[in-house]
């Protein structure tokens, strides 16, 4: 988030998600519902890509689903943050058409 090119784009939506303190943010939590499915019943492949460097979704948290979902490949970007699709919208792109191609 000290990225300058990044910090125009966040400062904002964050001052006015905030504004009225936590009140708003708590509710999206309190409607948010719980799965209704087990991830070993996902059947369906994914690609999971996070940032190595995250320091507000631990790296665990990618490894674990990793593990849970039956047909799955993580990729972790090095040194990459929480807002990686952000600052690393190009090598997240070039990673999944490069994993995408057949081999």
């Amino acid at each position: 988030m000290r990225d300058p090119a990044f910090r125009p784009g966040i400062e904002k939506p964050q001052a006015v998600a905030w504004a009225n303190g936590v009140d708003a943010i708590l509710a999206d939590y309190d409607t948010a519902a719980p799965l209704t499915f087990q991830m070993s019943q996902v059947h369906q492949h994914v690609d999971l890509v996070h940032g190595a460097a995250d320091t507000i979704v631990s790296p665990a948290m990618a490894y674990r689903l990793h593990a849970l979902l039956p047909d799955s490949r993580l990729r972790m970007i090095p040194e990459a943050g929480h807002f990686a699709v952000l600052t690393r919208w190009g090598q997240l792109i070039e990673t999944i058409v490069t994993q995408a191609a057949p081999s």
